[in-house]
Order: structure tokens, then sequence, then C-alpha cells
């Protein structure tokens, strides 16, 4: 937040700049006035598939870019547009700290996207999953404004390893009542049993309306909830995939359980983290083209086979298998003698310096 700049100022304190989504976005943001000045922003959906207008002029060894995988408020024509240019005012405002932290881990996008962040020499240092640490360490760090249904993680008791498939959106992303309902049919055409947290407001802004009966046909292998203790349902042993929007933390926390991923991004980073899933760290699928249409109504038969791959192919497994090796990554970050361990410790040595000085 640019306001913090001031205050900082003012109290003589260090500015410590936090990070909230992944290196190869934050990075993206950051030099997002580069950006204007070499035609990628405003964003151009239509040149999201030519490989000519591929982003690759971004620092810190950052995977290439599509015009998509910018923060979607970038994709406002309008140059009044108030998001648009309140995220162009905070790019500038970001270069102006003492210290920046970003919650990914090292062995997951590499030093260099890290140290990209810091255009003044300013230390800059991963020391993701945050969550991580406290959830191996048996303690629950919840803070959920809705109340979790822990109901669910009994029935996931009942259910085979690695067979239910989680769905979830996140506490912001909303869906059509006809995407709802192909979403539905094709979870049920699947055959696998699933857990599906379904908000009150998940209809854009209303109650969902199922599909007449679907609700009885699926009874014996779903179960709908309003809000799921999340980290606890990723480490289930009977979850075996995770249907997200991809917002970060969702992102950090399938990883850190080992759950691959097929992503229906809805905002932000979300089209950065599910592609990057998909193409980049190789742990998911997503769905055709959602990145470039907005209002597209994935399919029943869409779904269906992107699950069924997922689920019950060679190349299911083999994401399966990357996911978790980067489960076994995260989890060494954040122990003691773990990258971002150590560089948590070295940031409190650093702001205990700068208190005494």
């Amino acid at each position: 937040m640019s306001c913090t700049e001031e205050v900082a100022r003012n109290m003589k304190v260090p500015r410590v700049i936090f990070w909230p989504l992944c290196a190869a976005a934050s990075v993206s943001q950051y030099y997002a006035n580069l950006l204007v000045s070499e035609g990628f922003i405003p964003v151009n959906v239509s040149e999201a598939k030519n490989p000519e207008k591929l982003i690759t002029c971004l620092p810190g060894n950052v995977p290439p870019l599509k015009p998509t995988d910018l923060l979607s408020f970038y994709r406002s024509q309008d140059p009044s547009d108030i998001l648009f240019n309140a995220c162009l005012y905070e790019s500038q405002k970001q270069s102006q700290g003492d210290y920046v932290l970003v919650n990914t881990f090292e062995e997951l996008e590499g030093r260099d996207a890290v140290t990209a962040l810091s255009l003044n020499g300013c230390p800059a240092l991963a020391i993701g999953p945050l969550f991580l640490p406290n959830f191996l360490e048996g303690s629950d760090s919840c803070s959920s404004l809705w109340e979790e249904e822990e109901i669910c993680l009994t029935w996931l008791d009942m259910q085979q390893p690695g067979s239910v498939i989680y769905v979830s959106f996140g506490s912001l992303a909303v869906k059509s009542e006809q995407q709802l309902e192909q979403l539905a049919l094709g979870l049920e055409s699947s055959g696998q049993p699933f857990l599906w947290v379904l908000r009150l407001d998940i209809a854009k802004g209303q109650a969902a309306i199922l599909p007449e009966g679907f609700e009885e046909r699926t009874k014996k292998r779903a179960l709908l909830v309003r809000w799921a203790p999340q980290v606890k349902v990723l480490a289930h042993a009977s979850v075996g995939l995770f249907l997200t929007h991809g917002g970060w933390n969702s992102t950090l926390e399938s990883m850190s359980m080992g759950v691959p991923v097929v992503g229906f991004p809805y905002f932000a980073d979300q089209f950065l983290n599910c592609r990057f899933a998909k193409e980049v760290w190789k742990i998911g699928l997503d769905f055709e083209d959602v990145d470039l249409d907005e209002q597209k109504v994935v399919m029943k038969e869409e779904v269906e086979d992107v699950v069924r791959r997922m689920m019950r192919t060679a190349e299911g497994k083999k994401m399966k298998d990357n996911v978790l090796r980067l489960k076994e990554s995260a989890a060494k970050a954040v122990l003691p003698g773990g990258s971002s361990f150590l560089n948590l410790n070295t940031f409190i040595k650093d702001m205990m310096m700068a208190k005494r000085v």
C-alpha cells in the first residue's frame, strides 16, 4: 500500500514490502510501467496466443509471460479506469521500500525472481509458504471469515485414497448459473466422488441453483458444504484433485499438500497461477481459453474430460509425481535449515539491528 511510505518515513521505521503473490506475478506488477512502455499494457487479449507477443523483457529469469498472465485489471481499455490506474500507481510506489518479502520459496521460482523485486538494492527474500510451518507443527492457524464445516473431514474418512475431487473457488470468485449447472453435470458424469464448496453468494451474489435431481443422484458420492477447512481437506489422504480458482494461497496449499490442480481462474493473478501450474510447474490442467473469454461457459463434457485425464491416466499420474516433489521441496524450505526458514531468520535479525540503530 502506497500510503505506508509516508507513515514509515514519519515514524522512522523500515518500510517492508510484502508480496502475497507468486514471484512471477509480483515481478510483472512491479515492472508494470516498463510493460506500459513496451506496449504490453493495456493488455490486448486477442494477442494471447501469438508467440511473437510473449513478454520476455522482465528481469529475474521469469518464464515468458502471455499478455493474459498479467493482472486482469490491466485488460481495461479505458484510460480512466480506477483499478487500472491504482495498480500502475502502486507499481511506482513499490520500489520505495527497505525490505522485500515474498510468499514463495526459492526451490519453486528461483532466487533471481525474488531479487528482481528490489530496484534500490534492499534485501529481497522468499519466506513461503507462510502457512506451512504452523501446519507441520500441528497447530491450527485458521483465519477463515466463514464457519468451517468440519463434518466434511468425517465424510472424507469414508472415501477411497486419492479418489475425491475437492472443488472450491475461494472467498471471492463467482460463477454464472449456467456455469454452475455445467460444472455439476460434469462432476456427476466423471464418476468420481467430490466435495464441493458452494458459498451462499457463489452464483454472482446468490446461492447456486443446481440441476434438478442432481443432489439425489450424487448423494452417495458427493458432499456439498458452504465452507471447508481447506488445508485439512487438501491434506486428507482421500483427496486426489483440487478444482480451484487458482488464487495464490490455494495454489501454495495444494502444492504443499501434494494435490494436483485443475485451474478455473476468475481475476487478478489467478490466470498466471493456473497457466504456470499447467505449463511451468506441470502439476495440473485448466479449461480451454478461459483466460481469453471471461464469459465462456465450460461445458460438462470438458469438465468430465479434464477430470478423467487428471484422475485416470498416465498424464495425471505424472502431474501427481511432480506435485509430490514440490510438496517435499516446500516442506524442506520452511523447516530448520531450509531456504525460507533461513531467509525469515535473516529478516528478523536485520529488523532487530535496524531497531537498535
